[in-house]
């Protein structure tokens, strides 16, 4: 299954990568190199999520580029009747901390376009991210944000929601990533409180350096 979903989904990740001008600088793996890098480096665990968790698993080849690249890929690739990407204050600062470099992730994440509620929505937010972060297994993690730029470029999704983010800057505020009418946007949030139409997506990654 791994083998077939890069086969038939490497075209279209390295096709976005150029069309949101993500490609330079840095050195993609070809087809066959990303599908013996996972050959080498996934643990069945995570090949199990990969089959049994993941509704529609979309195979990304991510750099690990400044997030203002993907801001800009965004942009690029917008609609005529669309708005450019929507980045509070607070998360373009901290977005600005990620840490960069040449280096290249490739693995799964979670595509399905509207995925579908479930009773964990009912839950004051804390306890929502403690339950779906426990239900995870060793090397499998919640979407980061340039993951989900990648999947915005691939097809827009979350439209009137938002899934929740994580970019392990080790911060209290949580970072909800979704679409409005008409723009992507990112987003931050207290801690505190009930929250409702929450998404959690989940990602399995390898470095291909």
């Amino acid at each position: 299954m791994i083998e077939n979903l890069v086969r038939e989904q490497y075209g279209r990740s390295v096709d976005l990568l150029e069309r949101g001008r993500l490609i330079e600088g840095v050195i993609i793996p070809s087809e066959r190199d990303c599908i013996e890098l996972l050959r080498e480096q996934l643990t069945d665990p995570q090949i199990s999520h990969i089959q049994e968790k993941i509704r529609r698993p979309v195979f990304q080849i991510v750099p690990q580029k400044p997030f203002q690249d993907f801001e800009n890929a965004l942009n690029l690739n917008r609609q005529a009747d669309e708005r450019e990407a929507y980045l509070t204050p607070y998360i373009r600062e901290r977005f600005t901390k990620l840490p960069s470099n040449n280096e290249v992730q490739i693995g799964f994440v979670e595509g399905m376009p509207r995925l579908p509620g479930t009773s964990l929505v009912q839950f004051p937010f804390l306890e929502q991210r403690r339950l779906y972060k426990k239900s995870l297994l060793l090397g499998v993690t919640v979407i980061h944000p340039r993951h989900y730029s990648l999947l915005q470029l691939n097809g827009r999704l979350d439209v009137g929601y938002w899934s929740y983010l994580e970019d392990n800057l080790e911060n209290d505020a949580y970072l909800p990533g979704g679409y409005s009418s008409d723009q992507v946007y990112f987003r931050e949030y207290n801690l505190e409180g009930e929250i409702h139409n929450a998404r959690w997506r989940s990602a399995v990654m390898v470095s291909a350096n």
